[in-house]
């Protein structure tokens, strides 16, 4: 017996239609279809990737979108879709414009987001803002960490391999309980990223995580990692800064 498609179903096909058209695995690994670029038996890219292979600048390989519905947020993903920008400093190949219908980058967003089993449509997500008390804690967390080591907030870093994000784009950008995730085990997310994990997971306790600054928070590793999301999503609070609700150009299915 067959089975009716579900909406997830749906969803799916008319993404593999777009990303088929528009060729998005020549540039990106998705779910699997690509090449081995870093060597770690993980697919980095396709086609246009191969031009990186061997050389120094492999890590500059476009990125792998496998689980972008889970990290990004709807209404920022539609909008980049729609108007691509360089999202990493010492980076020299950028997203091209494919002026996607919008029906097409709503298409992509529901795409991606079914892929990675997120929530859509998107509910706005309540953001805690840091409390008074928490801000100086939170300040010296993201100094220990060297968060900024890579992660400029403008200009061009002077290591060329330091290409990460700006976080003043994560408030707008990334989904709050993928960075929760991110924090806590980065490696776990994406094997062979270049972000550092910052805490350890304790052998034995599945769930627990140990923290090199003790004297922070009580030692407690969990509520450096939520201090550290919140300090993170703050960096892009301003009077045009968007708290996670969805573009009115996303629509539901």
């Amino acid at each position: 017996i067959r089975r009716a498609p579900t909406p997830r179903d749906r969803a799916i096909a008319e993404g593999e239609i777009i990303v088929d058209r528009y060729n998005c695995g020549g540039c990106h690994a998705i779910d699997g279809d690509g090449i081995d670029i870093d060597g770690d038996r993980r697919v980095d890219g396709g086609a246009i990737a191969r031009l990186f292979v061997g050389t120094p600048n492999a890590h500059r390989a476009p990125p792998k979108l496998s689980a972008d519905g889970a990290k990004v947020l709807p209404a920022w993903l539609f909008g980049f879709l729609r108007s691509p920008f360089p999202l990493r400093k010492n980076f020299e190949i950028r997203m091209p414009s494919f002026d996607f219908s919008e029906k097409e980058a709503n298409d992509l967003v529901a795409y991606f987001s079914a892929k990675a089993d997120a929530p859509y449509p998107f509910v706005a997500e309540a953001r805690t803002e840091l409390a008074e008390a928490d801000v100086a804690v939170a300040e010296r967390l993201f100094s220990e960490a060297q968060c900024l080591g890579c992660h400029a907030p403008s200009a061009a870093i002077g290591d060329a391999r330091n290409i990460a994000p700006s976080l003043s784009l994560a408030r707008e950008r990334l989904r709050s309980d993928w960075i929760l995730e991110w924090l806590r085990d980065p490696q776990a997310k994406e094997p062979g990223s270049s972000m550092p994990s910052f805490f350890t997971p304790v052998e034995g306790a599945p769930g627990t995580w140990e923290t090199p600054l003790v004297d922070l928070a009580g030692g407690d590793a969990m509520r450096q990692i939520e201090l550290l999301r919140a300090y993170v999503l703050g960096l892009g609070a301003g009077p045009n800064a968007r708290a996670g609700a969805p573009s009115k150009a996303v629509r539901g299915r």
